[in-house]
């Protein structure tokens, strides 16, 4: 397995960002002050929806993920509520906007919320069932 070297890593540097084809985004309990306050910063911070807006640039907070059952009720059976569809079209756009990516962590493994996901513009979807969203994402491409 090969490294990536320093070049191929987005960082901070000299209070410029350096885009890289690799970002690092440290999650679970992470030091957000330390890793802010780094003049040489190869990570950034995976934030939560509380984060949005909080005047963080994105290049800080690449990532905001969060818990779906902490925001949402459906657990994709049955047509999402519509105003549950809402509130997600509201939280892609204000993650788009931040020059963000979305992620939502332990979702139901359902192929209508993986639709609703996809549909909203949502950057990530998680899974433990690899093969069935592998198959879910390649009947979306025909």
């Amino acid at each position: 397995m090969q490294t990536a070297s320093g070049s191929e890593l987005s960082r901070m540097e000299n209070g410029r960002w350096q885009p890289g084809p690799v970002t690092v985004v440290v999650s679970g309990n992470r030091p957000q002050e330390t890793i802010a306050k780094q003049s040489l910063r190869y990570v950034g911070i995976d934030g939560r929806l509380s984060d949005l807006g909080d005047g963080r640039p994105a290049e800080l907070v690449p990532l905001i993920s969060d818990r779906w059952g902490s925001h949402f009720s459906w657990n994709g059976t049955g047509p999402m509520p519509e105003d549950q569809r809402r509130r997600l079209s509201d939280i892609v756009a204000q993650t788009k906007a931040a020059g963000q990516q979305l992620r939502f962590w332990a979702t139901p493994e359902s192929v209508a919320l993986w639709t609703e996901l996809a549909d909203a513009g949502v950057d990530l979807i998680g899974t433990d069932e690899l093969e069935r969203l592998a198959r879910f994402l390649e009947s979306r491409r025909e």
